[in-house]
């Protein structure tokens, strides 16, 4: 769902996701009355939980803080999934350039420009549009491990 530029997950969502992971954890704190009050109000007007706001907004202060658009994936997930992407590079000859460029879009959403420069960021997008089978899928690995990163969720075939 989005509310004022935050994607919000349902609590469902996130817990399903979490689980998988078997993360879960709770934090508790102590909070300023008049900003709980403001953080219900904008929970009610967003149509979610105060904890699904919370988690939306923290996420998108993190992901600023990092130079990213947003990135929900941990740090463990991340090195796995960077793990699995040169496995499959060397394993899977048929798919090798997809697995390329989800390894170098998995670096490119955690690191930012850090990795590679917009310019080199651009022409790695292209190449989803182009004729060029290995190229393509080049291009849809990159894309799939930016929105890995992004969204929290390691890419599978099943998506």
């Amino acid at each position: 769902m989005q509310y004022k530029d935050l994607e919000i997950q349902s609590r469902k969502d996130f817990a399903s996701q979490e689980s998988k992971r078997g993360v879960w954890k709770r934090c508790t704190f102590e909070a300023d009355p008049a900003l709980w009050h403001t953080l219900q109000d904008e929970a009610r007007e967003a149509g979610c939980s105060v904890s699904e706001l919370i988690r939306a907004i923290v996420s998108k202060w993190c992901c600023k803080a990092s130079d990213t658009p947003t990135c929900l994936m941990d740090e463990n997930t991340y090195e796995t999934e960077l793990a699995r992407a040169a496995y499959f590079m060397r394993c899977d000859t048929e798919r090798a350039p997809f697995w390329g460029g989800y390894h170098k879009g998995l670096h490119r959403a955690h690191d930012g420009d850090s990795f590679c420069d917009e310019k080199a960021h651009e022409a790695i997008l292209a190449l989803s549009d182009y004729d060029d089978p290995d190229s393509r899928m080049r291009g849809d690995g990159y894309r799939a491990g930016l929105d890995a990163v992004r969204t929290g969720m390691p890419w599978n075939d099943e998506k």
